[in-house]
């Protein structure tokens, strides 16, 4: 019988190994795919930031002329645009009248602004686009300025409210009878920062100035504040380390002044605003024994409280107390 030779059926372990190999390769080319996109997209998410124009420096205009000045951010431009009247009942203030119109366009999206509620301020103090958190859609502020040596910036915000697609007023000082809780201080007016990751609005203590001497002598101690879905909030505990870098400030002012050289003017003001500036970050305790020892070196003497601060009555270590804890400060801190 002749040998017949039947060559075997080929193995099929080669290919399901690189069927396996190929399916290995799949799986690792979408899995990066997919981080690659999730890096991309989490890199694309806006993040906290601002920019702001400057604050009383906008050209001048001529009576009855119009003009404009814009602020961008994020792809966000904010636009103001005034007309100066023929006629305006305060000469004395220059720049862009207030208020004017305002709007905000994100390539083809276009809002216009609604006015502040104060029928006339007077001129333009300053505009800001704002992400405070990174929200998807940033905030608009613009502050007005009502003439004056010492006040007023009036600030103006805006916020998107998603359920309407619109941008709608979710904070205006300029109407005469605003009442608020929040602590302001209408000759600085809001000033934006990026702190710890977020933008923040700093302001002072609007009851400070002028308290406790006059207003180049009484510093207010800094809050801050911050936009978010439950409005206006302070922050201010959460940055002792900003606090405490202008409490050193105001101690070293304190240290300076209190020989008296130059007569005691500043001394009351910048105690005040460091010790409640101390109590913001609970060191209340320890500050209130330094005012202690200061009335006791006879530095607070009612004699120098009335030469720095033309106070005619009154001592100054109780008026302090008193006045720190009704606007509070330093409850749990200081006696009672």
């Amino acid at each position: 019988m002749a040998n017949t030779f039947e060559p075997a059926a080929p193995s099929r372990r080669p290919l399901r190994r690189a069927l396996v190999l190929v399916a290995t390769l799949a799986v690792v080319v979408a899995t990066i795919w997919t981080a690659t996109q999730h890096d991309a997209s989490a890199s694309a998410s806006p993040t906290a930031g601002f920019r702001c124009g400057p604050y009383l420096n906008y050209p001048d205009l001529k009576p009855g002329h119009t003009g404009s000045t814009s602020t961008a951010f994020g792809g966000y431009t904010a636009t103001y645009t005034a007309t100066l009247p023929v006629t305006t009942t305060d000469p004395a203030l220059s720049g862009m009248p207030f208020p004017g119109v305002l709007t905000l366009t994100h390539g083809a999206e276009h809002w216009a602004l609604a006015h502040p509620d104060g029928a006339s301020i007077g001129q333009l103090g300053g505009i800001c686009v704002i992400r405070f958190k990174g929200e998807s859609r940033p905030a608009v502020m613009v502050e007005g300025f009502s003439g004056g040596a010492h006040c007023c910036m009036v600030p103006v915000l805006y916020s998107f409210d998603a359920t309407t697609s619109t941008y709608a007023k979710v904070l205006d000082m300029s109407a005469a009878n605003f009442k608020s809780a929040m602590k302001f201080d209408p000759n600085d007016g809001y000033v934006a920062k990026t702190v710890g990751g977020q933008v923040v609005l700093e302001t002072g203590d609007g009851v400070f100035p002028y308290y406790f001497g006059c207003y180049a002598c009484t510093p207010a101690p800094i809050h801050l504040e911050v936009w978010g879905p439950r409005g206006m909030l302070d922050v201010t505990g959460q940055h002792p380390q900003f606090v405490e870098a202008n409490a050193h400030q105001l101690w070293s002012g304190v240290v300076s002044e209190e020989n008296g050289a130059d007569g005691y003017y500043g001394l009351f003001g910048s105690l005040a605003a460091w010790t409640a500036e101390e109590c913001t970050i609970g060191r209340g305790a320890s500050a209130w024994s330094q005012v202690q020892v200061l009335q006791s070196k006879g530095v607070l003497s009612d004699k120098h409280y009335y030469q720095g601060t033309f106070m005619t009555k009154g001592s100054f270590v109780p008026t302090l107390r008193s006045f720190l804890l009704k606007h509070g400060y330093c409850g749990g801190q200081i006696p009672s």
